[in-house]
């Protein structure tokens, strides 16, 4: 046993050094005070940029009042629109700071703050650029402002991200972590899908298995099917949110003379109201169905490669540098053909692009893929929340409201440069054998 574990740690050692040869460095982990400085530079820029806001709680007063009612209307009335796990999830600060919203928040971003560290540990401690992948994740949550801390999505984004680097060495745990994100997000769901791609597929899916069927099967005992499903029908009968990619002709009619109007719906949304709205939501569910297929053909190409890979001797490095590239493609297509669309959204995908840009060997296109990242974050913390009350509470021919709709409409189009990038790198990355070749007759 004790040999077959070595064996298995050179092998990984191998592949991890046959890597750095060919993108032509080597891991810069011999400056953690580097590292470090990266990571508190980015948060307290964040800190910073949350005292020159109104300081307000955002979101959280939403989680703290919903939670400390949960002793008195239950589980299957609270927060419906989240899964259920989410319902524990955001009961844990009650449990440290029962009755006390200040003391709630402050526990809230604490547990915000511990899942982007381990995130960023994970990039230090599994990826060949470790300096770069922090930077780049630091940078982006420098962009996108404090919102990345008042709500939760930076959590399913981090066991995403932390999934990813452990898929090689860890690939039981990599499932579970997926399964865990699914539970509170529903989208890390697809992930299982791409990671395949790699070896030791079965553990994989047993992780996935275990964590995810033992959490569904927690929520169906305690609360039911209605409950447990709650989630999925909100979102479905939701109409077109104001951010959504969709709404965008929408925002632009109704600040050159349309009969558009914003409204709040019972879903917690800003949504779109006027003439064009059915036809829009229309094109948004075409979208969903072509990105579906898209999605698939993606996902066989990928598998078709993985098996000629697999005899061909390339590192497993490669093929998950094509897993990360795949699953944030897999992420732009959903969050491009929703109708709906949250600017946190854009942390579900960072994580897997920060990782995808770590792994990449280009750095043409690492650094295309940083630009159009950190413009995203940029272009979104300007909509929402800087001028955000301008874009549904103005007038719409008022400068203001134009400003944030024309900043609005550079996102969403940027966006779509982005997924359709991710959606061709991830396609023509399945050739790594071909690149390969050289550096494998190179190397005999």
């Amino acid at each position: 046993m004790a040999h077959s574990t070595r064996s298995s740690e050179e092998s990984h050692a191998a592949s991890d050094g046959a890597v750095n040869a060919i993108s032509g460095g080597v891991p810069s982990r011999s400056r953690p005070a580097v590292a470090l400085g990266i990571f508190l530079l980015g948060r307290l820029l964040l800190w910073f940029r949350w005292l020159a806001s109104d300081r307000g709680p955002g979101d959280v007063q939403y989680y703290f009042t919903s939670t400390q009612a949960l002793p008195m209307q239950g589980v299957t009335t609270t927060l419906v629109e989240y899964p259920v796990p989410v319902v524990w999830l955001l009961g844990t600060p009650q449990l440290l700071a029962p009755g006390d919203p200040e003391k709630y928040l402050a526990v809230f971003v604490a547990m915000m703050l511990a899942a982007d560290a381990a995130f960023t540990w994970a990039l230090w401690r599994h990826t060949p650029r470790p300096l770069l992948a922090i930077t780049v994740w630091s940078g982006f949550l420098a962009s996108m402002g404090t919102i990345v801390y008042l709500r939760f999505d930076v959590i399913t984004a981090a066991l995403v991200g932390v999934a990813l680097l452990l898929l090689r060495h860890r690939p039981g745990l990599a499932g579970a972590l997926v399964a865990v994100g699914a539970a509170l997000k529903l989208w890390p769901a697809a992930v299982l899908l791409p990671m395949l791609v790699m070896p030791k597929r079965l553990r994989q899916t047993a992780g996935f298995a275990a964590a995810g069927g033992g959490l569904a099967c927690l929520s169906l005992l305690l609360t039911g099917w209605e409950r447990t499903a709650s989630a999925l029908t909100w979102q479905s009968d939701r109409g077109l949110q104001i951010e959504s990619v969709w709404a965008t002709p929408l925002m632009l009619a109704r600040i050159n003379g349309g009969d558009q109007e914003i409204v709040m719906s019972q879903y917690k949304a800003f949504e779109v109201a006027g003439s064009g709205v059915d036809q829009w939501m229309a094109w948004s569910s075409l979208a969903a169905v072509a990105g579906t297929i898209i999605i698939a053909a993606l996902l066989v190409k990928g598998l078709t490669a993985a098996k000629h890979a697999a005899g061909a001797g390339i590192p497993s490095i490669d093929r998950l540098q094509w897993v990360a590239l795949a699953v944030s493609a897999m992420t732009a297509v959903v969050i491009i053909t929703n109708k709906t669309l949250s600017p946190q959204y854009l942390v579900w995908l960072a994580a897997p692009m920060v990782v995808a840009i770590a792994l990449d060997a280009r750095p043409g296109r690492r650094w295309t893929n940083t630009g159009l990242l950190l413009t995203l974050g940029l272009l979104t913390q300007l909509v929402y929340p800087i001028w955000y009350p301008s874009l549904w509470g103005g007038g719409a021919a008022e400068p203001e409201t134009v400003r944030v709709t024309i900043a609005l409409t550079a996102r969403n189009a940027i966006l779509l440069v982005t997924g359709c990038a991710l959606v061709t790198e991830a396609w023509f990355g399945t050739t790594f054998p071909a690149r390969y070749a050289g550096s494998r007759t190179s190397r005999r």
